[in-house]
């Protein structure tokens, strides 16, 4: 499987040091899911991240579909665990630096999606890529993903934007 770097500014790159990254098609052009128009929070890097991850996801999910073995949806699961720990990071960083009042909820949030993930891994490499623990992964992290970007990146956004109008370059 051919290795792409991701780099902190969430941009793809095979040459930028960083995660590993999980593709579908044995290596081939990382494709990009759109997150739905209503849950864009406005700012581009956190935007792109929630793609990356949500593309995560999909191709996850079309490896299963044609046969992944226990070794490559462990992989993935890694490289979830790892993207949303850069997101996560970042979000944290940017709600610290400008005070943002609900910064405790939003961390706890993260914590249970964190643990979520390290929990399905453990399962799966526990029992293997059962069909039942990868509909787990698909219906749990999905719905999990997009619940927080409604119930609190959503929130978080204007509170940034107020604080911050030029953007981010954390």
């Amino acid at each position: 499987m051919e290795v792409a770097r991701a780099c902190r500014s969430g941009r793809t790159s095979l040459n930028c040091s960083g995660c590993r990254r999980f593709r579908a098609g044995g290596g081939g052009p990382m494709t990009t899911r759109k997150i739905p128009d209503n849950l864009l929070t406005g700012f581009v890097l956190i935007d792109r991240q929630h793609e990356d991850i949500y593309t995560r996801f999909d191709e996850l999910e079309a490896r299963c579909r044609a046969g992944c073995n226990k070794d490559e949806v462990i992989e993935a699961l890694r490289f979830l665990e790892h993207q949303t720990t850069i997101h996560f990071d970042f979000e944290e960083t940017a709600m610290k630096a400008v005070d943002y009042p609900d910064v405790i909820e939003h961390m706890a949030a993260h914590l249970v999606l964190r643990e979520t993930v390290k929990r399905l891994a453990a399962q799966i490499r526990d029992k293997g890529p059962l069909p039942e623990l990868l509909e787990q992964v698909r219906t749990l992290l999905y719905d999990a993903l997009f619940r927080h970007i409604a119930e609190h990146d959503l929130r978080m956004a204007p509170f940034l934007k107020q604080k911050n109008p030029g953007g981010w370059t954390l």
